[in-house]
């Protein structure tokens, strides 16, 4: 037979209610008081607990934090930007976790966002810092900005509707983007008016609108004939603009934070060229992505279609294999004749990207 069975269970509960009925109120009270002594100690005790655990917490993750800065060897602009997320954490009850700064990307977007808001200077700092610690590229729920460019990076300007020059990022600050033209230009550039630039990165074209503030003119060393323009932000003579339009220039731009990517529908450089045959004309692909290509010239032949309202079979030499596709005319341009897939796998698709990608890698781009 089971020491608790319920006959005995009965006979305990009848038992406290005949021993509670059976005190006197002082009794009673000394009860109930004596319980209450043990609750606020047992809670006392939890709570000393927890303060000593949290302090062991921020105590380590201080200690881990203060380790990861020796180690990163980073310089004291970044060190102070870890500075700030970490006080950033501390103000929001967080700071038991700051060392995870070094390995969590959420994290780090998340209190870096805080910093932005208080401070938008430090956008471009923060997201410079990121990739340094191995985090990744960007902000998770934060918009792209032309802040991430870093000098170097080719640009395309599209200055008017069928003509894109080439640009490289000179500076690019809190302030401003500049970038300058690495060859000779002739385009109409009116500072005040907004231009449409885009470029590459890791097989994604972007694109947005930015606004020129200002433009200057990269001249030889001064002659008799040859002054310094300087800021052109107001309507120049017709001779000296034709003598700016002709040399190289540098844009000021405003940022931007509307910046479309295009991962699919992009054309993306490669490095060389490809074999296609195009409506039965042999061609050679120079820029090819995962939404279509571009070549510099096509068939004489071609021209006598309807290219625009045309859908034309296309076979590209990708490696060790042929691609069957279709493509449709978009646009031609002095750079050349854009095709968009009309019709092709989504696996011949990927081929693509992966290639693309692929080479961008082996070739350092």
């Amino acid at each position: 037979m089971p020491f608790w069975n319920e006959k005995r269970v009965q006979e305990f509960v009848s038992g406290l209610g005949q021993g509670v009925q059976g005190a006197t109120l002082e009794e009673f009270l000394g009860f109930l008081a004596g319980l209450m002594l043990v609750v606020i100690i047992i809670v006392w005790l939890q709570r000393k607990s927890d303060t000593a655990k949290s302090n062991r917490a921020r105590d380590r993750s201080r200690a881990l934090f203060e380790r990861e800065l020796e180690e990163r060897t980073l310089p004291p602009s970044a060190v102070q930007l870890m500075e700030d997320l970490a006080h950033a954490m501390e103000q929001a009850q967080r700071d038991f976790e700051i060392h995870r700064l070094f390995r969590d990307p959420s994290l780090f977007d998340r209190f870096a966002g805080i910093l932005i808001e208080e401070q938008p200077d430090l956008r471009r700092p923060l997201r410079l810092l990121k990739p340094i610690l191995g985090l990744g590229h960007g902000f998770s729920g934060m918009t792209q900005s032309t802040e991430e460019l870093n000098p170097g990076h080719a640009i395309s300007v599209q200055a008017e509707e069928d003509v894109s020059l080439e640009f490289q990022v000179l500076s690019n600050d809190s302030r401003s983007l500049r970038i300058i033209s690495p060859s000779l230009i002739d385009a109409q550039l009116i500072p005040g008016s907004l231009v449409q630039i885009s470029w590459e990165k890791n097989g994604v074209l972007h694109q947005c609108q930015c606004k020129i503030i200002k433009i200057d003119s990269s001249r030889e060393p001064s002659t008799p004939g040859n002054t310094v323009a300087g800021n052109l932000e107001s309507s120049p003579a017709p001779e000296q603009q034709e003598r700016i339009d002709s040399r190289q220039i540098v844009i000021q731009l405003e940022h931007s934070e509307e910046v479309q990517r295009l991962h699919r529908r992009g054309f993306v450089r490669t490095p060389g060229t490809i074999s296609a045959v195009l409506s039965g004309h042999n061609v050679l692909i120079t820029n090819i992505g995962g939404g279509g290509f571009g070549t510099e010239r096509i068939p004489e032949s071609l021209y006598a279609l309807d290219l625009e309202d045309s859908v034309l079979p296309c076979r590209i030499h990708l490696e060790d294999q042929w691609i069957e596709c279709a493509v449709r005319f978009v646009k031609g341009s002095r750079a050349g004749f854009h095709f968009a897939f009309e019709r092709i796998r989504p696996g011949d698709q990927d081929r693509i990207v992966h290639y693309v990608l692929t080479r961008q890698t082996s070739n350092g781009l």
